[in-house]
């Protein structure tokens, strides 16, 4: 996927209602580029990461999650639970996920799945001590797992995509899960991008952390959009709901039986 970078501002930032800001997929986070030194891109990655943790990102993904994978389901399997995290960056989600099981004393498999070199570096070092965790650097596209997974999440990976590529992304994470799906994003308003534009100032001093955070939210989906997509994924008995944190869930079965 190759991302038209800009520093502009969203055109939507002048819209006259909230309903009428059209989705800005001609703007580029500076992550998905090359213009970063390494260096910049751990901070920018790090930063990330902590925003996660103070918005509470990774409780409605878990939840939804063991929502799915009741202790049930699982003893009838006889075997440990496969959980992919597809754009898995430094690997929060996958190490939240792999806390989680542990705690309820459920073997798991937890494989994050990252195509950028740097991000999935960081996601290794900073696993090495969930054992559970494996972390793959390819693209979730060219990627031929032996075995179905159980479930398969993401977290604020589909507005990385055009339309049509995030409803291709979603049918194929379907076709690979035995159960479900689980995928959360930013849901986008004025609201939402206002208090991204303020609260990635008070954590961070980075620059382009700033302008990441908030072309996020201006390439971000509002939930009728979600669920439009979920359709067109040949997923229509999706569920799409709103979560903390200014966010949104979409939870679907999975097709691989």
């Amino acid at each position: 996927m190759v991302f038209t970078r800009s520093v502009k501002r969203p055109a939507w930032r002048s819209g006259p209602h909230p309903l009428s800001w059209p989705r800005q997929t001609g703007l580029g986070e500076l992550l998905d580029g090359d213009e970063l030194s390494e260096a910049e891109r751990i901070r920018v990655l790090a930063a990330l990461r902590r925003a996660n943790v103070m918005s509470c990102a990774h409780p409605p993904i878990i939840a939804a999650t063991s929502r799915l994978l009741d202790r049930t389901h699982i003893e009838s399997t006889g075997r440990p639970i496969r959980v992919a995290d597809i754009g898995a960056g430094t690997g929060d989600l996958v190490r939240a996920i792999a806390s989680w099981a542990r705690r309820r004393k459920l073997p798991v498999e937890v494989v994050g799945i990252e195509m950028d070199p740097v991000a999935a570096g960081e996601a290794r070092r900073l696993s090495t001590d969930s054992p559970e965790v494996v972390v793959e650097q390819v693209d979730f596209t060219e990627f031929r797992p032996c075995q179905p997974f159980d479930v398969i999440t993401a977290l604020h990976l589909l507005h990385h995509y055009d339309d049509r590529a995030a409803a291709d992304l979603l049918r194929r994470m379907a076709e690979m899960a035995r159960t479900g799906v689980v995928v959360s994003d930013l849901a986008r308003s004025r609201l939402t991008y206002l208090e991204a534009w303020v609260l990635v100032r008070l954590m961070s001093r980075s620059a382009p952390f700033h302008h990441d955070a908030c072309v996020s939210v201006a390439r971000s989906f509002t939930a009728q959009e979600l669920q439009e997509l979920a359709r067109r994924a040949g997923l229509p008995n999706a569920l799409v709901k709103r979560v903390p944190g200014r966010r949104i869930l979409l939870t679907a079965a999975g097709m691989a039986g």
